[in-house]
């Protein structure tokens, strides 16, 4: 394959992903000042309760299951990095119309499930 033709199929596959944002709440044994300072680029950064976060994040992806995925594992991957083991709670996709297009909780239970 040329790099010509190379460099049209990944501009291809660019151009297919569509905005989304992702909600995602978990539990951490740690400060809102260090859940800020770890996500500056977050479009909402909260706590809503003793230990318990939200973070928003606007990302592009193919797909929602694929944006839900990214951003619980920019999540983690960020605050293990600095000693942080988060609990994802549950985590929600919304599209460009801001309707909820995915979603998925945590159960103790019987693991991650997905509405």
């Amino acid at each position: 394959m040329a790099a010509s033709e190379s460099n049209s199929e990944t501009s291809e596959a660019v151009d297919e992903q569509e905005s989304y944002n992702v909600v995602v709440d978990f539990g951490a044994n740690t400060s809102i000042e260090t859940i800020e300072a770890e996500f500056p680029n977050a479009v909402h950064v909260e706590q809503v309760g003793q230990g318990s976060f939200q973070i928003g994040y606007g990302t592009r992806a193919a797909f929602p299951a694929e944006a839900y995925r990214k951003v619980v594992n920019l999540v983690e991957t960020k605050l293990e990095l600095v000693g942080v083991d988060p609990v994802v709670e549950t985590a929600h996709v919304y599209g460009a119309n801001t309707k909820r297009v995915f979603g998925g909780h945590t159960d103790a239970e019987i693991g991650t499930s997905f509405d």
